[in-house]
């Protein structure tokens, strides 16, 4: 819930911008395992937004700069927070511009990644409500180059992102029970950490007549790290794709348009328990003996649209299919037993049995819209 009022004032060189915002959250979560509970929780909280810019627009030079002063509410404390950005691009000629930015930002409805006794994550949202939960902190710094022509469009950004305050519930000793029941009970634990994300985005998009088209990569690098967790090293975030791939290819044909896209993604990385032959502190276990990649996402889609009017409304009808070549994407892998086995010699072994949850196959769809 929330609502929002300003006052701008538009010049021809000089935009002013003041005004303040008001928002209440509440939220309700309940976590149990093992019969017991993990998370019961029911915050509330009210942020109170005070927010200023300015913003230049000389011949070649536009620049934003502004700010935001936050209190933030509970029912413990009142917190005040102040967030500052500025934005800055130059005109190097008449294709070519250069930019810039750097801000400071505060999230106080938190995503919260759960790691399951199965190895699942499952994200979560509360509120930031104490030192234990506190706000997350977000610095945020971006170098970037543009060319535009009447057809062709670069663009290409570096970007670097500091995260103070991360958040993960986890099991203290990761693994899964042997079937026997006779299992302690899993012990979770809430761990404060930092992220560190850098990267590039290149853009390029091209349109000639009826054809256009869109071509997007991301090389990226997210890490996260945890005090308490593998002995404090850095290992890969729950949202860490190396690479990214995005190509978008559309055909206008009389009234009809086709539509090509091919999407490709790094795997993600998930726990791997095949190693693990008994329950351990993972604040003592190396990390990169212990999480895996799962296989790269990879799909191809392809449709038609037929356009036309119905009187005077413009109408669109058509038939795509998502992931043509049904190739199986993985959204997770989650375990369920341990089984020990007696092998030759009396050694001891196990075997991990678990299931992969698969992302959609080949879709049909069919779809009709109407513009009023």
């Amino acid at each position: 819930l929330g609502t929002t009022a300003f006052l701008a004032s538009n010049f021809k060189r000089d935009n002013f911008k003041i005004g303040i915002s008001y928002n209440y959250f509440t939220t309700d979560n309940l976590f149990r395992s093992d019969d017991r509970n993990i998370i019961n929780e029911d915050y509330n909280a009210s942020l109170m937004t005070h927010f200023v810019s300015y913003i230049l627009n000389a011949s070649k030079l536009n620049l934003e700069i502004g700010g935001k002063r936050q209190a933030y509410r509970t029912r413990q404390r009142s917190e005040f927070y102040f967030s500052p950005q500025a934005n800055l691009s130059y005109k190097l000629g008449a294709h070519h511009l250069i930019k810039a930015s750097a801000a400071r930002s505060y999230q106080f409805m938190r995503e919260i990644d759960y790691e399951t006794r199965q190895s699942q994550t499952i994200a979560f949202y509360t509120l930031s409500f104490n030192d234990q939960i506190p706000a997350l902190r977000t610095d945020n710094f971006m170098l970037g180059y543009t060319y535009q022509a009447s057809k062709l469009t670069i663009d290409l950004e570096f970007y670097l992102k500091n995260m103070a305050g991360v958040m993960q519930l986890t099991n203290i000793r990761p693994g899964v029970n042997d079937g026997s029941g006779n299992n302690e009970p899993a012990e979770y634990r809430l761990y404060r950490g930092d992220r560190f994300v850098k990267g590039l985005d290149l853009m390029l998009s091209y349109k000639h007549h009826n054809y256009s088209a869109w071509l997007a990569y991301t090389l990226s690098e997210s890490l996260d790290s945890y005090k308490g967790l593998f002995k404090g090293e850095s290992f890969a975030s729950e949202d860490d794709r190396r690479h990214q791939i995005k190509w978008i290819h559309n055909y206008k044909l009389g009234k009809f348009t086709f539509t090509n896209n091919i999407i490709y993604a790094s795997g993600r990385r998930f726990l791997s328990l095949d190693n693990l032959t008994e329950l351990l502190d993972r604040g003592n276990l190396d990390a990169r003996n212990l999480f895996n990649k799962l296989p790269a996402y990879f799909r191809i889609d392809l449709g038609v649209e037929y356009g036309f009017k119905i009187n005077a409304l413009e109408a669109q009808c058509g038939v795509s299919v998502f992931n043509v070549m049904n190739r199986q994407n993985l959204r997770y892998v989650q375990y369920a037993y341990r089984i020990n086995n007696d092998g030759a010699g009396g050694i001891l072994s196990s075997q991990i049995l678990g299931a992969e949850a698969e992302l959609l196959d080949r879709t049909l769809n069919l779809h009709f819209q109407l513009k009023f």
